[in-house]
C-alpha cells in the first residue's frame, strides 16, 4: 500500500522510526545517519521533528532484504520513495 507518512522521528533501542513505532527504510543514496541527524535527499532532521514522507510497506509475504534489528519492534515497515522533482 503506498501513500504519505507523516509522523514525528523517533530514536528508540538503537532503532530510528516514527514515535508511533513505524519504521522508515530509506533509499541508502539519498540518506545518510550520523547518529543525531537524518539528512534524507538533501534535507536534514533531528529526532522530535515533524517529517513527511512518501511510500509505502511491502506487500503481504514479501521480505525485506536489508537487516532491521529486533530492537525496533513490530511497527510497520514503511520503505521511503525518493522524493519527486516536484517536491525538490
Amino acid at each position: 500500500m503506498a501513500g504519505l507518512k507523516v509522523g514525528t522521528l523517533a530514536f528508540v533501542d538503537n532503532c530510528l522510526r516514527f514515535d508511533d513505532g513505524d519504521i522508515p527504510v530509506f533509499p541508502d543514496k539519498l540518506t545518510t545517519w550520523d547518529g543525531t541527524t537524518l539528512t534524507f535527499a538533501g534535507e536534514e532532521y533531528r529526532m522530535g521533528d515533524e517529517i513527511s514522507l512518501g511510500g509505502g510497506s511491502p506487500v503481504e509475504g514479501a521480505t525485506v532484504s536489508i537487516p532491521i534489528p529486533k530492537s525496533c519492534g513490530n511497527g510497520i515497515i514503511i520503505i521511503v520513495s525518493p522524493p519527486s522533482r516536484a517536491e525538490g
